[in-house]
């Protein structure tokens, strides 16, 4: 990439990252409370969606300009979806609120079916937690039925192989790492972080933790959230530790190996 351009992008990145923390310190100044952080995730959510939809109108003279290859997502495509995914809790919340709001009475309860059915078959998994290939519990006739509160990893992950993503649905050895187009991941990724900073900045916690245990633990629990902004570590038996998240974040990643 251009010096100038490689120079206009990171500037522009590093205007995404600012925007989430600018946007979230207003909403959690004028209310700590719950609507104030899925109002932040779903600010983030239409942001990074409109970068991405940009990308791709875009990617092949972007692909062809760095030398990248194009990524090969594709409808009907759900070979990631067998994999632990990473998610701060307030992206938890706001899935949790989609789900109240969006799902019907007997949805719900069938979601709680499948939620338990991952803790348990999840638990011989909890030491290399980055091994599991449980499928999404909101994998539906091989689409995501959350598509558009989906958590930030699930946004960014892409693939320019999709050979290499059946390879590794199969494989439990290690990580579900495959090559993919980075630059397509990087608006995703400083929005995240901007996330992250202004969670830090008002105290409460911006680790992330395993999405569907976290969920369990926001539906059996009704004043989740308020237990998270009074500092209560409601989510501790869910949080990934350092070295998980890294592994786990690794594998959502994509690189331009």
């Amino acid at each position: 990439m251009p010096k100038p351009t490689r120079d206009l992008f990171a500037q522009h990145m590093g205007g995404l990252q600012n925007f989430a923390e600018s946007y979230g310190d207003s909403k959690l100044k004028r209310s700590r409370s719950e609507e104030s952080l899925t109002a932040l995730i779903r600010k983030v959510d239409i942001v990074a969606a409109g970068e991405s939809k940009e990308m791709w109108a875009n990617i092949e003279n972007l692909t062809t300009r760095v030398g990248l290859l194009k990524p090969d997502c594709k409808i009907g495509c759900d070979h990631c979806c067998y994999q632990v995914v990473a998610a701060t809790i307030p992206e938890v919340l706001n899935v949790a609120a989609y789900v109240r709001a969006n799902f019907s009475a007997e949805q719900q309860e069938e979601l709680k079916t499948k939620l338990a059915n991952y803790m348990r078959d999840s638990a011989p998994y909890r030491d290399k937690i980055e091994t599991s290939r449980l499928c999404c519990a909101f994998l539906v006739d091989g689409k995501c039925s959350i598509y558009g509160v989906r958590p930030s990893p699930c946004q960014w992950f892409n693939s320019t192989d999709v050979k290499s993503c059946i390879a590794r649905r199969s494989d439990e050895s290690g990580p579900f790492k495959v090559a993919g187009n980075y630059l397509m991941a990087m608006p995703f990724a400083v929005l995240a972080k901007g996330v992250k900073n202004v969670l830090e900045r008002y105290n409460l916690f911006s680790g992330n933790v395993d999405f569907l245990y976290g969920l369990k633990i926001t539906f059996d629990n009704p004043d989740a959230a308020e237990q998270y902004l009074a500092g209560v570590d409601l989510y501790a038996p869910a949080k990934l530790d350092p070295e998980e998240q890294s592994r786990v974040m690794a594998q959502a990643i994509p690189t331009d190996d």
